[in-house]
């Protein structure tokens, strides 16, 4: 399941909290189950479904899309500056059909990289966040959150989305309930609330 339907299930049965804390993305689950397909670092499909009942798959994406698809969803959702280069690499070596294939042919372009980062790393992200939808997810979702609060409530969002412009619904939300939600990029820095607007683009 992904936080959108968790979300809405909560709605359905008529619960409410002080305090609600999402953090979004991958986590240590995803990562260790190799059939998910999230890794860089162990070799399986080319998934990446949270919700493992949705057709879209990483591997459609990677063999089906166009080059300037790939480029924007590598630049959008991954601030990847290679983002082209590595569209083009990624056409001319396709079909892919493992996380293994994919990262080596990113590794070509952008090189072996340097320290503990993967050169994959913004790639994985991106398709992560493209197949399932993230910021359409979080657009959804925010609203339901906002019901989901008693009375002096408090969300915080953790996200490692830094997409711009922001959907509008993001950005109405957050900044409806400036005292009431936070919404904290992976870095630390604060997108919107604690009294800030969210700036649409």
């Amino acid at each position: 399941s992904d936080f959108l339907g968790a979300s809405q299930t909560l709605e359905a049965e008529g619960k409410r909290f002080d305090l609600i804390l999402a953090d979004l993305g991958v986590s240590s689950p995803h990562l260790n189950q190799q059939a998910r397909g999230f890794a860089i670092a162990t070799d399986g499909p080319l998934d990446m479904r949270m919700d493992q009942t949705q057709e879209l798959t990483a591997a459609d994406i990677v063999n089906s899309y166009p080059t300037a698809d790939i480029a924007d969803i590598l630049k959008r959702y991954g601030e990847e500056p290679r983002a082209k280069r590595i569209a083009e690499a990624i056409i001319m070596y396709r079909p892919l059909k493992t996380t293994g294939q994919l990262a080596e042919v990113v590794s070509q372009v952008a090189g072996r990289g340097r320290g503990k980062i993967h050169p994959a790393t913004r790639t994985f992200q991106a398709l992560r966040i493209a197949v399932n939808d993230e910021l359409g997810q979080l657009e959804k979702a925010l609203p339901i959150w906002t019901h989901l609060l008693k009375p002096g409530g408090r969300i915080a969002v953790i996200s490692v989305v830094r997409a711009k412009p922001f959907p509008a619904a993001v950005v109405d939300a957050v900044n409806a309930h400036p005292d009431a939600l936070v919404l904290v990029a992976e870095d630390g820095v604060i997108r919107g609330g604690l009294g800030q607007h969210l700036i649409a683009s």
